[in-house]
């Protein structure tokens, strides 16, 4: 009768070591799941955001072009310092939006002292790029989206460039 009894207590032992197993694996999978979950949210977070500020440029190079259409050089597009300022303002996130000519001398910008100031050189080639794909970099403040900003005639007229945070 007693190792009957020894018998059965090894056996309820045993049966609570695997559920603890069990609940302890549970438990991992769950949180590996979460975890995993998360991450995706961030990385589509992400990609929504960019989508964001990709939009925001694009409608300021838009604009931009459609002066150029009817004849507005890049300077007499007066009221380009409202919607960059807006565009701005929408964004909290933003730290600045320049929009300059095909020299690189900033017209426009969100950033007071930016006017009449040059954008970075290590830009400028790949900002003034003639093609229809926005360029992006990170630096040291954050992430800098820039587009180039074309005439009806296929040429260079500047481009902007918006920075923000990441």
């Amino acid at each position: 009768m007693n190792s009957l009894k020894r018998l059965w207590m090894f056996t309820l032992t045993l049966n609570r070591f695997f559920v603890m197993l069990l609940a302890l694996v549970l438990l991992a999978g769950s949180v590996a799941g979460v975890l995993a979950w998360r991450e995706a949210l961030e990385q589509r977070s992400a990609v929504l955001r960019e989508a964001r500020f990709q939009f925001n440029l694009n409608t300021i190079k838009r604009q931009l072009e459609s002066g150029l259409q009817v004849g507005l050089q890049l300077p007499e597009q007066t009221g380009m310092q409202h919607l960059i300022e807006q565009v701005r303002a929408y964004e909290v996130v933003i730290r600045s939006i320049d929009v300059f000519d095909a020299q690189g001398h900033i017209v426009f910008s969100t950033d007071g002292g930016g006017v009449g100031a040059n954008i970075p050189v290590s830009w400028r080639q790949s900002c003034l790029s003639a093609t229809a794909a926005n360029w992006g970099a990170e630096d040291e403040e954050g992430r800098l989206l820039c587009g180039s900003v074309i005439t009806g005639f296929d040429q260079v007229a500047g481009g902007v460039a918006l920075r923000y945070g990441l």
